[in-house]
């Protein structure tokens, strides 16, 4: 369901994976990462269930840290600092993930051959993608009223971002700056950004 449920029926526990795990509920967690993947290979499929916060400082929906080959699917992510994060995470998937009201929508760091199709990210209050240091292939998501849809900063180089629908971002819809480079931005459709639909700024080339 799209609707964010009533707090008496979170069922699910907030936990550390080390194996692969399906939700079958919703699950809460105030002041802290609700789920924390631990080890190369696994996959967290939330099924369609609701991963809710209080947007306390710091707090994340789903992290995962220094691992090769980890997915996230089918997860509603809402009111963490960050919703979904990926650091130093190589091969990762991140799909069909709807990721909405955070402080940041998806954050990838220092990270490496991403994969994040078919997402929603909307109304995040900063960005809906940032890519800081990492390479992704970013298409076929829809990522709408965020601040800046997607953000490239701090030498992210060689990424896609293409076919994503961009609408309604209070200031730039997709932009690429801080020594990113070689990065490919086409066949993107960007209405009713308020600023920008795209932007390369500050020493960005070869885009």
């Amino acid at each position: 369901s799209n609707q964010t449920p009533q707090r008496s029926v979170y069922a699910e526990l907030c936990r550390s994976l080390r194996d692969d795990y399906t939700m079958v509920g919703n699950a809460s967690k105030n002041g802290a990462t609700c789920f924390q993947l631990n080890k190369t290979g696994i996959a967290l499929d939330c099924n369609g269930n609701w991963i809710v916060g209080n947007d306390s400082s710091g707090a994340r929906g789903v992290r995962a840290s220094s691992l090769n080959n980890v997915s996230v699917r089918e997860c509603f992510v809402k009111d963490f600092t960050r919703g979904i994060e990926f650091f130093k995470v190589n091969n990762g998937v991140l799909v069909n993930n709807t990721v909405l009201s955070n402080t940041d929508g998806m954050f990838l760091s220092q990270s490496s051959g991403v994969s994040a199709s078919d997402n929603v990210l909307k109304n995040n209050d900063n960005y809906g993608i940032t890519l800081s240091a990492s390479q992704a292939n970013v298409s076929y998501n829809k990522a709408l009223n965020n601040s800046v849809a997607v953000i490239q900063t701090e030498n992210t180089n060689f990424t896609t971002i293409a076919f994503n629908l961009v609408d309604g971002n209070k200031y730039e819809g997709i932009l690429v700056y801080n020594y990113s480079s070689f990065n490919n931005v086409s066949y993107n459709t960007i209405n009713n950004n308020t600023n920008y639909g795209i932007t390369f700024s500050k020493y960005a080339s070869n885009n």
